[in-house]
């Protein structure tokens, strides 16, 4: 990550997981902050952490806790905001809107910014009516193909293009390519 880059898409996540990573101890630590992306009134939306529990759980009580502790439990809700070594947007709209009131969300990574305003004021906008059940799959074809591109593998843009939809035929028969 350099001072030559404009910016950098990702989830909430991806400021405490990639972009302190790549930045804590430089020059760029507190260069960075978190912006609206550039679609007006639509929120992007990618993958989310999830809790889930099979039907076979032996400890049910101990099951329905787990995963009322990690969802509903304010308190867990509020350190995970307040803490940027494990950032992540709350489910929970009550808990953002107080992170957001006293400042909790703050990071020193972003020089201060607290991008839980900037979270809690889209949430509302995102939409999944764009997102399917192949969206990871398709993001990967794509991916093997820019990194082609970028690798000098894949000769041009109309190759890469010509694969992705060959891959995209072959793989998921039951979508239309054109």
């Amino acid at each position: 990550m350099s001072q030559d880059v404009f910016a950098y898409f990702g989830c909430p996540w991806f400021v405490s997981f990639t972009l302190a990573g790549n930045v804590k101890g430089t020059e760029a630590e507190t260069d960075y902050k978190v912006t609206e992306g550039p679609a007006m009134n639509y929120a992007w939306h990618w993958g989310g952490t999830y809790l889930m529990a099979t039907n076979k759980a032996t400890n049910t009580e101990l099951t329905n806790f787990i995963i009322w502790y990690y969802t509903c439990n304010e308190k867990f809700l509020k350190d995970a905001i307040s803490d940027d070594r494990i950032f992540n947007f709350p489910n929970n709209k009550k808990v953002a809107e107080e992170a957001v009131a006293d400042g909790s969300g703050a990071m020193p990574l972003l020089g201060g910014q607290n991008p839980v305003e900037i979270y809690a004021k889209n949430a509302p906008n995102v939409s999944l009516k764009l997102a399917t059940k192949y969206d990871t799959q398709l993001n990967g074809i794509m991916e093997s193909q820019r990194d082609g591109l970028i690798n000098g593998t894949i000769g041009s843009t109309d190759d890469a293009l010509a694969e992705i939809k060959t891959q995209a035929h072959d793989q998921i028969p039951d979508i239309t390519v054109e």
